[in-house]
């Protein structure tokens, strides 16, 4: 942050500004002003869609890529992180909550998140992936709206296929998430 140009910027507009004797005359914010003003603030505000969406893109890039198996721990922490960004931005519980799930749905990461749990290969990713979705929807009709828009409901496809329980109670606990159709 330029401190010494914030300060200085504000110096020289005050010094400028007319006296409350004097006719007052507005200007308008130039452009720089206002980039000046954005990234000044952009600085300090924490973005967490911005944010979610960078986890996904990276854990998109490791799952796509077959060749370059890459480092199922690395891949694991991407998901933990979005799991805590999903968390924060829940227990929040204001219109801020409603407005990140509904960027994330009008933006396509919902769908996304959904095809990266159906598709992935690594157990542990699949559970966390659950662990998202089922916190995301949890409560939220508009979101469990979306996660029948999205193909949810193909879990009941797998669950007869599986043979592990730990993926079978996930996928149980992920459509007790949605009771779009019980309220």
């Amino acid at each position: 942050m330029d401190w010494k140009g914030l300060y200085e910027w504000t110096m020289k507009n005050c010094e400028d500004a007319p006296k409350e004797t004097e006719k007052k005359e507005l200007r308008r914010i130039t452009k720089e002003d206002i980039e000046f003003f954005e990234g000044a603030i952009s600085q300090f505000c924490f973005n967490e869609y911005k944010h979610m969406v960078e986890l996904l893109d990276k854990l998109k890039l490791q799952e796509e890529d077959v060749e370059k198996e890459g480092d199922l721990e690395f891949r694991e922490d991407i998901v933990e992180y979005l799991l805590g960004f999903v968390d924060i931005v829940e227990n929040a519980k204001s219109n801020y909550y409603y407005l990140i799930n509904l960027d994330i749905i009008r933006g396509g990461r919902f769908k996304e998140i959904v095809d990266l749990f159906f598709k992935t290969k690594y157990k542990s990713i699949k559970l966390k992936l659950g662990s998202v979705l089922s916190s995301m929807m949890q409560n939220e009709g508009y979101v469990q709206k979306a996660a029948i828009k999205n193909g949810i409901f193909d879990i009941m496809k797998v669950i007869d296929e599986e043979k592990d329980e730990s993926l079978i109670s996930k996928y149980i606990y992920l459509l007790a998430s949605n009771n779009y159709f019980i309220n």
